[in-house]
């Protein structure tokens, strides 16, 4: 397994280890583990369990599928090149980016998020993960290349844009488009933890902190 510089949906992560980011200092220190070669979530507070690289997609509505299954076998029986299966929260789990489809049988559908806005580009890498972190914890302020997009499995998390607040607590999911001033903050009294997609331009950095915009307050720990 590899440590590597991501922004996590929660904190920004460098290496092993995260700086305090303003506004809150006292922002948590998170590791963020690449294990999209095994494909399994660690113990670690995330994990980006997939990576996909694709030219381009085949319908113009571009969804982010959300399904369990009663066992790893009948989800991999499904699994398309641009989806991943996963265990956790002791359910297995199908994350499909693509067009939207019936759900297969045996499937348990929770959730279509879409479409994402994917802006042009001769290649996007499809980065799928899981965090876990306490409330309080925080990302810096940032833009990225491709839309994210969240999927709360337990907690509450609020994300604050230069026009828009979201508040999504369990079972309830969110997106933020590219290039938009982004600040996120795991809010509520438990664990936030929560799936997530970024579907970026694979000719430009994901993710680029900035210091041109400076979020309200909107956002609040307990």
């Amino acid at each position: 397994m590899t440590r590597v510089a991501i922004l996590v949906g929660a904190v920004l992560v460098v290496g092993d280890r995260v700086a305090a980011q303003t506004p809150n200092a006292g922002a948590p220190t998170i590791a963020c583990v690449d294990s999209s070669v095994s494909g399994v979530i660690g113990t670690t507070p995330c994990t980006i369990f997939a990576r996909h690289t694709v030219t381009a997609f085949p319908s113009a509505a571009v969804m982010w599928i959300v399904e369990t299954f009663p066992s790893r076998a009948a989800a991999e029986r499904v699994r398309t090149p641009t989806g991943a299966v996963v265990e956790s929260e002791g359910e297995t789990w199908l994350l499909t980016v693509g067009a939207d489809r019936p759900t297969p049988s045996g499937g348990t559908r929770l959730a279509t998020i879409g479409p994402l806005p994917l802006p042009p580009a001769k290649g996007y890498e499809i980065m799928l993960a899981h965090v876990s972190v306490p409330p309080g914890s925080q990302s810096a302020v940032h833009v990225q290349s491709g839309p994210e997009a969240w999927y709360v499995l337990s907690g509450s998390q609020c994300v604050e844009t230069p026009k828009t607040v979201q508040h999504i607590d369990k079972g309830h999911s969110g997106i933020v488009a590219a290039d938009t001033p982004l600040y996120l903050m795991a809010t509520g009294t438990t664990t936030r933890s929560a799936f997530f997609v970024i579907v970026h331009d694979t000719a430009r950095p994901f993710y680029t902190e900035i210091n041109s915009w400076t979020p309200t307050g909107a956002c609040r720990s307990p």
